[in-house]
């Protein structure tokens, strides 16, 4: 339990520090343990994440500000022991290896048995909600006014963890990797929607280690991601543009469905991500030669001629993917309108460059739960005259609010098992 203490701890210094993702800070984080003992620190770090605003507020109300990172960062991790997983803080002492001082202990020793809500502040709702389920304000607001009733089961649903596995069928069948799986004593339960998709049981499992993920037989890839793709329906000979194509996920999920026909033109404007996406292609795929990957804006790229469809999964504020990657509590906390602002401008110059070069249709999606990068961007597209068509998708829900667009659109929410994602068809 010690080491798995203090990788935790790290992991979330290091997300403060780098504002990383989860599994990045915790690949950092970690250096020769057992295997037990990573399972252990991978869950701990998870769910200290899960409440490090409650236990901030602890800090500040007892001991103020000015607390070194290191040690604010073990109070969460020690706090979520202590609180919700019933650890003796003596015994918290003995394993924080020097972490927390007494004065943190003598806290923990006073709190341990209060009610949760004696620990929470007092003020208005959306304040409250934040530091309970360790979201950013401004995330709750937002999903308040946009969600009302749904708004307590989401943040409830972005506490529990989910993993899917695709199956990588350049490499492996359903068969293989069941058996692979099995031979690791990990549960998996079959999607009823997708052949080849696997929610993983197991609450302890560190994704990067399972075999068939290592020997690249499977992929980790969010259902909602996956379904983007499906309503893009790709097909034989299809010549598709992919304008925000990094890291290659869906571009790869593309290949497999041209059945090694048609072409693809993946664009991203990060030659660092290009550059991964092109390793990431020939580590599960092999020879993409049927790819064209390109560092370019794709707001302003333009072609001699047009793509039969288009594939515009936006940058966004990824406030979508909290249940899969909790850094997210962190890295969106300072988020301020003028960054979704500066977004908004970039996934409708995107969609709307694309929508130049496409012949029957783009699929507009973003790993977002908040209307202003999805709904509110296709009622823009709608009054520059563009048509929205039905996702044919019987997943999720309608999008937000009531007109023609809400309608027509898809959202995936936490509550729904997968990422929060929206899915939406214009024609040119």
């Amino acid at each position: 339990m010690r080491t798995a203490f203090r990788i935790a701890t790290l992991t979330i210094e290091i997300i403060e520090r780098r504002k990383i993702s989860f599994d990045k800070a915790f690949n950092l984080a970690v250096k020769k343990v057992e295997k037990i003992e990573l399972s252990q620190a991978y869950r701990l770090a998870w769910r200290a994440l899960t409440k490090y605003m409650l236990s901030d507020n602890i800090i500040m109300t007892t001991l103020g500000k000015d607390i070194p990172l290191r040690r604010k960062c073990a109070f969460r991790v020690g706090f979520f022991l202590v609180y919700y997983e019933h650890l003796h803080p003596e015994v918290l002492k003995r394993i924080s290896g020097g972490l927390l001082p007494g004065r943190f202990i003598d806290i923990l020793k006073r709190i341990r048995k209060e009610d949760e809500y004696s620990l929470l502040p007092e003020g208005p709702e959306d304040l409250v909600l934040a530091i309970k389920y360790s979201h950013p304000r401004w995330l709750v607001h937002k999903l308040k006014l946009a969600y009302g009733g749904d708004l307590i089961n989401i943040l409830k649903a972005n506490e529990k963890r989910v993993i899917w596995l695709r199956v990588n069928k350049f490499k492996a069948d359903e068969d293989r990797v069941e058996k692979l799986l099995d031979k690791e004593n990990v549960k998996f339960t079959k999607d009823k929607d997708i052949p080849g998709l696997y929610r993983l049981d197991e609450s302890e499992v560190v994704p990067s280690n399972l075999e068939v993920v290592r020997r690249n037989l499977a992929i980790i890839q969010d259902k909602a991601s996956i379904l983007v793709v499906y309503a893009l329906r790709p097909e034989k000979h299809d010549l598709i543009l992919d304008a925000c194509a990094a890291p290659g996920m869906k571009t790869l999920l593309i290949l497999e469905m041209l059945n090694r026909s048609g072409r693809i033109v993946a664009l991203d404007i990060s030659r660092k991500r290009t550059i991964s996406m092109k390793y990431l292609l020939k580590k599960y795929y092999g020879d993409a030669t049927n790819v064209d990957i390109l560092t370019t804006d794709s707001s302003n790229i333009s072609f001699l001629k047009k793509f039969d469809k288009a594939l515009v999964d936006a940058p966004c504020t990824n406030s979508g993917a909290i249940n899969s990657d909790p850094a997210l509590r962190i890295i969106l906390r300072d988020t301020t309108d003028v960054d979704i602002k500066r977004l908004k401008s970039i996934q409708t110059r995107i969609l709307t460059n694309s929508l130049k070069y496409s012949d029957k249709y783009v699929i507009y999606s973003t790993c977002s739960i908040i209307p202003d990068e999805c709904e509110d961007i296709i009622r823009h597209i709608k009054n520059l005259r563009y048509k929205i068509d039905k996702i044919e998708l019987e997943v999720g829900s309608t999008g937000y609010g009531f007109d023609d667009v809400a309608k027509k659109s898809v959202r995936l929410l936490p509550i729904h098992g997968t990422a929060g994602f929206f899915i939406s068809k214009v024609r040119p």
